[in-house]
């Protein structure tokens, strides 16, 4: 029989030891030794992510194995989004049901990551397999020109404030995968299959002031911001930008929810200057991602929404709880 170190192995060599499959020279050692090894191109800065996704917690315990692969990676990859950089490579520590190491649930696991790794030429350069409930921990690291980066810390008095794609959607789509009833392919796909903005990202260098991803909410990922650069944030409530399948699945009061705390959209929040508005518009253009100006930053604290007659509209929540 098989011992347990023998069979760890075999599974890495079997699925995840060919997942090396850029040409990027600046990888210089994959799975299969203590440490992979990478070089950083002259006048780069690394930029280093961790997300930890859980069963139960982050995805449904009977997610389909693509679907975990998709939003476990596409985490992480969103937070160098966030920062402007460019993917440079990625390690995993998966642990695993040792009664699921099986083609059943590794085969379609890797086959999509190898997709994603391919899409993204963000090679997998070594990791970790171990055995107990299903969880997922990437470490994603990308380059960015040095003092560059999009930081959280940056938003000015007086910038507006930007969001790309559309909010919400990922919220109504786990709601209506929660609810049993009628399902939007739009909203589902945006749970199951989201997208890193890293183009748009890496178009904001040198224009936007203060970036973050959105995966907690709306309210408290500004929040963040808010707090790290010493500014307030306001957030026009009619600004929101709805899809069309999340208002034709859920009343406005709803949508207005999802999209102000729902989370997981993996969408950028960003300020600018006023002056930048013609270069964002640009940016939408050429990365064709719809950027929508839904605020701006004020001289105070802490985030607030606001209706179109400027009164303040009380939330009761701001977003998602990690503990």
């Amino acid at each position: 029989m098989m011992t347990d170190s023998r069979r760890e192995f075999s599974i890495i060599q079997q699925y995840f030891a060919g997942l090396i499959t850029t040409t990027s020279p600046a990888i210089l050692l994959g799975p299969g030794d203590d440490c992979g090894i990478f070089s950083v191109p002259a006048g780069q800065e690394v930029c280093i992510s961790t997300d930890t996704l859980t069963a139960g917690v982050h995805f449904p315990l009977d997610a389909a194995p693509a679907v975990v692969a998709q939003r476990a990676l596409v985490a992480n990859l969103s937070d160098l989004s966030a920062m402007g950089a460019c993917p440079l490579t990625c390690t995993l520590a998966l642990t695993l049901d040792p009664q699921s190491s099986t083609d059943v649930w590794l085969a379609p696991f890797a086959d999509h990551l190898r997709e994603l790794i391919d899409a993204y030429a963000i090679p997998l350069i070594g990791g970790n397999l171990s055995s107990g409930p299903l969880s997922l921990t990437f470490t994603v690291l990308g380059t960015v020109p040095a003092g560059r980066a999009l930081r959280r810390d940056g938003a000015q008095v007086g910038d507006d404030v930007y969001i790309t794609g559309h909010l919400g959607n990922a919220a109504g789509g786990l709601a209506q995968l929660q609810g049993g009833g009628s399902r939007s392919p739009v909203l589902l796909d945006r749970y199951q299959q989201p997208t890193p903005r890293l183009t748009t990202g890496m178009a904001l260098l040198g224009m936007a002031t203060g970036a973050i991803d959105i995966s907690d909410g709306l309210l408290a990922d500004l929040g963040h911001v808010a707090e790290r650069s010493d500014v307030g944030i306001e957030v026009a409530l009619e600004q929101l930008p709805l899809s069309g399948a999340l208002l034709e699945n859920f009343d406005l009061g709803r949508c207005r929810e999802f999209a102000l705390a729902g989370g997981d959209d993996y969408e950028l929040a960003f300020t600018a200057g006023v002056a930048q508005r013609p270069s964002v518009a640009a940016v939408a253009s050429a990365t064709q991602v719809e950027i929508t100006r839904i605020g701006r930053v004020f001289e105070g604290d802490g985030v607030r929404v606001v209706a179109a007659d400027g009164q303040i509209v009380p939330v009761a929540r701001h977003g998602y709880a990690h503990f």
